[in-house]
């Protein structure tokens, strides 16, 4: 199976549109943390909310303020504590 495309589109602040998603590991109105094609992100932000969900497409729409979006450099949040435990 082909590795599906990430992308990620910020409109003003206000709306993210992210494609490639593998997982949501959580999700409140201030931290969104998942898994996507291109490693784990983490979105920051107030009054955050689910606008759109496609889990088989892999599309996620989210409204409210957003305010930082981080990547983790390692293997996912699964996967790096895992390789720590067994080192």
């Amino acid at each position: 199976m082909a590795e599906k495309q990430h992308r990620l589109l910020l409109e003003g602040r206000q709306r993210l549109l992210l494609e490639g998603v593998e997982e949501v590991l959580s999700f409140d109105e201030s931290c969104l943390m998942l898994e996507t094609s291109q490693g784990s992100l983490t979105v920051q932000g107030e009054e955050m909310h689910v606008e759109q969900l496609d889990v088989e497409e892999g599309r996620l729409v989210v409204g409210g303020q957003i305010g930082s979006l981080s990547y983790d450099e390692g293997q996912g949040a699964k996967g790096s504590l895992l390789g720590r435990i067994f080192r």
